[in-house]
């Protein structure tokens, strides 16, 4: 989970307008802006900040947030080895490139630690 900053709010709210405009299935109709999604993705942050949803990031070469995927993790004290993922997202210039396999086995790998 990386550590969160005004700069990574706006790259991830920056990613899921992107993904969104361009025909994304992550919560938005198109046209969208960063605005709008900002309350979506505030709603994510507290699941962070209580420990209920694990983050990953993928940066492309310039440090740019290019991949998100939200780890939702079960509290039910029977279930917790069941977890959910939530909006998945590569960056559309970076589709088709294998960032997507990347980040679904960081995923992957996040939900066995």
């Amino acid at each position: 989970d990386p550590a969160f900053s005004p700069a990574l709010r706006d790259g991830i709210t920056a990613l899921w307008a992107d993904v969104s405009n361009a025909g994304g299935a992550v919560g938005f109709v198109p046209p969208v802006t960063a605005e709008e999604i900002r309350p979506e993705l505030l709603k994510h942050l507290v699941a962070i900040e209580e420990g209920r949803t694990r983050l990953l990031v993928g940066r492309d070469e310039d440090g740019t947030v290019a991949a998100t995927a939200f780890l939702a993790l079960n509290t039910h004290r029977l279930m917790k080895h069941w977890l959910w993922l939530y909006t998945v997202m590569v960056h559309p210039r970076h589709q088709g490139q294998g960032h997507g396999r990347d980040l679904m086995a960081a995923t992957a790998d996040a939900a066995r630690s």
